[in-house]
């Protein structure tokens, strides 16, 4: 009677929480509110209802008559350089390119191709069909109070598990943590009084122009226009912020740093399109789990012995813990090793690194900090550095294990290691790689059959390797609304690419199935029609696995496509303007003497509306944070 009783109350919460999800689905457009709440208040229903979206939806914006005018200004001025500058060899893409402000007169000579230019934009209407709201205005108020309360934040959660809303004595807390360690300096004062009577970015620039003319001939003029380049306002402080890590007990925070505000950016990048290349030459360094899924198919290739284990580890906070002395050496003997390009070249990415490295100045609640080891996520240059580190750290121990055989696959990437091993004791092995460096340690699952890394879920069953997708236990799946002011086009597209990437992960294609109905259930959950789905989910099939993990060789030489560049907003009919192109493309291919970087077709480049995400981005800003 009792079991009965338990069944039935489970039958009817069951019940209950499908009624709550349809009213969902009919009031909000998704089924379920899913979010962190680490506060000890309810979040009330109208920010809820805006929180539950995710943080990629996008609402409707208000109409913009001038954006029509503006995209078909634009277009006329690319087809008219386009025409002046007829070159097939220079019709790429430049690695290092600034765009110029300049805009070349009317084409007298070229007056048929001005023509149909003018033809093109005779073409091009307004939509005047008006676009309903994809938000409750009632809901959008309650979430900008909840955004306004001076002791709330509402902030991203780690690994991309939605939101998290959080006290601000909470997040003053867990940025300290951080910021109050040896790996930060607090240099406020300093910062604000200069260097020999210049402002301190003022002084930072001239180093920085100074190094790069002292190695003026090594470096090529695109670059050292690009890496020199100067702000669209003024330089500022990278601004501090934290993630969530709500997949750990306690909650911490991760630090992020993004870098685009400040002087180092530019040569970040250029550091990380040198060292990028160059990660070809690590052994066992992961560019993506697909790597590991060919790591897996050439293992598969023979059998593997019975005693067979398979482990992962986790380097524990490897960023702030990569000392820059020991990392700007590792990557001297790197470079050398390799005899990359040439002493002087060599020099300079050393001494540029250690610039990036030392020369961060940090904005966080009023304070200027400093850096003074490890390296923040959020600078372009620091997943390859890191990569390259640990590389060059852990190289002769895997060596070791490899060369005796009892290590049958290493493979890492950045800071997560997968091995399989021919011993069940792996000991020995953990306490090298955990001796690599007293700041460098690693945790590890225990030794097992079966183990889980990145997005797979890998088991070893009758001598070989197979695979399954791995979902988080706290993974939310909210996925982008259908109601987004999206695409349809982006709403298929990522669809299908998340088809494929689970008929690449599974080895059976009963477990892609399964992949897929419950992805079909969540995407219903966020409001997706079963039609839609269908449609875009019916072109990926498990049997052509194979096809979708051979990737594409790279090609330097990118043909530059002809764009209309535009914003996705109410007042732009896309059918209208696709139409228009393709007629526009019609009668240019109707004229004599036209480069073909002009007859090709056209094609639509979307700018989208900000995010509803912005809004609390610009909250935390207000509180100074």
């Amino acid at each position: 009677m009792k079991l009965r009783d338990e069944i039935t109350n489970d039958l009817l919460a069951e019940r209950a929480e499908v009624q709550t999800m349809k009213h969902n689905l009919r009031e909000i457009g998704v089924a379920q509110k899913l979010v962190h709440n680490l506060t000890t208040n309810p979040i009330p229903i109208g920010a809820l209802n805006c929180l539950a979206l995710g943080t990629k939806f996008i609402s409707v914006p208000k109409s913009n008559n001038t954006i029509l005018p503006l995209s078909m200004k634009s277009f006329r001025r690319t087809i008219r350089l386009r025409h002046l500058f007829q070159d097939d060899e220079n019709n790429v893409m430049p690695q290092y390119w600034l765009p110029s402000a300049w805009n070349p007169n009317y084409l007298d000579q070229r007056r048929d191709i001005e023509a149909t230019i003018s033809a093109l934009q005779h073409s091009i209407k307004p939509n005047t069909i008006p676009t309903k709201s994809n938000i409750r205005k009632s809901d959008i108020q309650q979430y900008n109070k909840l955004l306004y309360d001076k002791d709330i934040l509402v902030i991203l959660a780690d690994k991309n598990l939605g939101y998290a809303v959080v006290t601000k004595s909470w997040y003053l807390e867990k940025c300290f943590d951080h910021l109050n360690s040896p790996s930060y300096n607090k240099i406020t004062h300093e910062y604000y009084k200069g260097v020999q009577g210049k402002p301190t970015i003022n002084h930072l620039v001239d180093s920085l122009t100074d190094l790069i003319m002292e190695y003026q001939d090594h470096l090529g003029s695109d670059e050292i226009k690009w890496i020199l380049q100067k702000p669209k306002d003024e330089w500022q402080p990278m601004r501090f912020y934290i993630t969530a890590k709500v997949h750990k007990k306690p909650v911490k925070g991760r630090p992020i740093v993004p870098s685009m505000t400040w002087m180092t950016f530019h040569l970040s990048e250029w550091l990380a399109n040198q060292l990028n290349p160059l990660l070809a030459n690590t052994e066992w360094v992961l560019k993506d789990s697909y790597d590991l899924l060919a790591a897996f198919e050439q293992i598969n290739q023979t059998d593997l012995p019975y005693t067979v284990k398979i482990a992962s580890a986790d380097v524990e906070a490897l960023y702030p813990n990569m000392d820059i002395n020991v990392g700007l050496t590792l990557i001297k003997n790197f470079i050398e090793e390799l005899e990359w390009q040439n002493k002087h070249k060599r020099d300079f990415l050393i001494k540029a690194m250690e610039f990036v490295l030392t020369k961060g100045y940090i904005a966080f609640d009023g304070e200027i900090y400093q850096q003074t080891n490890g390296a923040a996520m959020g600078s372009p240059m620091i997943p390859p550095y890191a990569n390259i580190f640990m590389y060059q750290l852990e190289k002769d121990t895997v060596h070791k294990y490899k060369n005796a055989g009892s290590l049958l696959l290493y493979k890492r990437f950045i800071d997560d290691v997968f091995i399989i091993t021919k011993d069940s004791n792996i000991s020995e092995l953990q306490n090298d790689l955990n001796s690599l460096h007293p700041a460098i340690k690693l945790t590890w699952t225990p030794a097992a059959k079966h183990c889980s890394f990145l997005d797979i879920n890998a088991f070893v069953k009758n001598g070989k390797l197979h695979t399954n997708v791995y979902q988080k236990q706290l993974n939310t799946y909210a996925y982008l609304p259908f109601h987004s002011y999206h695409t349809k086009a982006q709403k298929r597209g990522f669809i299908k690419g998340e088809a494929i990437r689970y008929a690449r992960i599974c080895t059976s294609e009963v477990d892609f199935k399964l992949m897929v109905k419950l992805f079909t259930l969540r995407l219903q959950r966020r409001g997706y029609p079963l039609s839609f789905i269908q449609r875009s989910l019916g072109q990926v099939q498990h049997k052509d696995r194979h096809n979708y993990t051979v990737t594409a060789k790279p090609t330097n030489k990118k043909a530059i496509p002809l764009l209309f560049k535009t914003e996705y907003n109410p007042v732009v009919s896309h059918k209208n303007v696709r139409t228009a192109l393709n007629q526009f493309t019609a009668n240019i291919l109707k004229l004599a003497n036209v480069h073909p970087s002009i007859s090709q077709k056209v094609t639509i480049c979307y700018k989208m509306p900000p995010k509803l995400h912005v809004l609390s981005l610009k909250a935390r800003k207000r509180k100074g944070l």
